[in-house]
């Protein structure tokens, strides 16, 4: 017994001296004035932070980190509240008061990051009926024929959502659908393209659940054989672009 206090002890002792050393070399360092320095300076106060919260500092924890945007500061805080929130037995017993309240900071952190993620394309699928979000059934089998009526389902993240004046969020995609043919040799490349209106969706609430349903006619002049079907989708408030293409068979 007496053998794991005295580990417990120098694992403590050790922990205050590494603490003490991050904190003497950021001291000494000179403010940075290049990109590359103000990263490097970011990197060690968030692993400063990291010891903080080892060490149950919790407020020296959710200090804002320098020389990093506003943004990214409040990420790392929102990031190490939700992780203390986490371990934080004593002042929430229990465990899932704990778990909300770290699911509710970790999703604040990923809130902070959202703006500058790259737009994401999920899920895109044939379907012959669509009920809502994650709710479609699909082909047996990618096969159709020229001129044939599909849907496709297909999810989207990381759009913006810019608030408007009557305190709903608004969100605006537009796509443009391509039929390639498959292969090589002069019948292959692209069939045909054509651009869908600017889907617009507004809600109270920032969505997070923003799904599209295309209503589509095949081209008529779809040889047989292997087909793709491509995506892209611009979000007009942030002018990001992704893509999504699906393989399918004329036959």
């Amino acid at each position: 017994e007496s053998g794991r206090y005295a580990l417990a002890n120098d694992y403590d002792e050790q922990l205050a001296r590494l603490i003490d050393l991050m904190e003497q070399d950021l001291a000494k360092r000179d403010e940075p004035t290049t990109d590359a320095d103000r990263e490097e300076a970011a990197r060690l106060h968030v692993f400063l932070r990291m010891l903080y919260l080892m060490d149950g500092q919790q407020a020296r924890t959710m200090q804002a980190v320098p020389h990093l945007p506003e943004p990214h500061q409040e990420f790392w805080t929102q990031l190490f509240w939700g992780l203390a929130n986490y371990f934080d037995a004593q002042n929430l017993p229990d465990a899932g008061a704990r778990a909300t309240e770290a699911v509710t900071q970790l999703r604040e952190a990923a809130d902070r990051l959202q703006p500058e993620a790259r737009l994401l394309l999920r899920n895109a699928t044939f379907c012959h009926k669509i009920d809502g979000f994650g709710k479609y059934a699909r082909f047996d089998r990618d096969e159709f024929t020229p001129g044939q009526r599909v849907l496709v389902y297909l999810e989207a993240r990381n759009f913006h959502s810019e608030l408007g004046e009557a305190g709903e969020y608004t969100t605006r995609l537009r796509t443009t659908v391509e039929f390639h043919r498959s292969g090589r040799g002069p019948t292959a490349g692209l069939v045909e393209t054509t651009d869908f209106p600017t889907t617009e969706d507004t809600c109270r609430s920032v969505r997070r659940d923003y799904f599209n349903a295309y209503d589509i006619y095949l081209p008529d002049d779809l040889r047989p054989g292997p087909h793709v079907l491509k995506l892209i989708v611009e979000d007009e408030l942030s002018h990001r672009v992704a893509t999504a293409s699906l393989n399918f068979t004329v036959r």
